[in-house]
């Protein structure tokens, strides 16, 4: 779950700030998806409010901080290919 925040979180961050293009957003959001689905039990619903959750108690400087250092990491523990 807190992979797939922490790149929904940054996705739409750095996609407001035009640090990158709507295309690299939604590729991002498409990974959250997928490691929600695959990886992550629950409703949709519950999923969905389980990811407001994290989001309201991390703020954005954290949740970079998090991006930076685990953003690999994510990729390798819950693949989408």
């Amino acid at each position: 779950m807190r992979c797939a925040n922490m790149l929904a979180y940054t996705a739409v961050t750095l996609a407001r700030e035009e640090m990158i293009g709507q295309e690299e957003k939604e590729v991002m959001l498409g990974i959250t998806v997928l490691i929600l689905e695959r990886h992550v039990s629950g409703t949709r619903a519950q999923k969905k409010a389980a990811m407001a959750v994290m989001r309201d108690r991390r703020d954005i400087d954290a949740t970079l901080r998090d991006y930076r250092r685990n953003a690999a990491k994510c990729l390798v523990q819950f693949p989408i290919n």
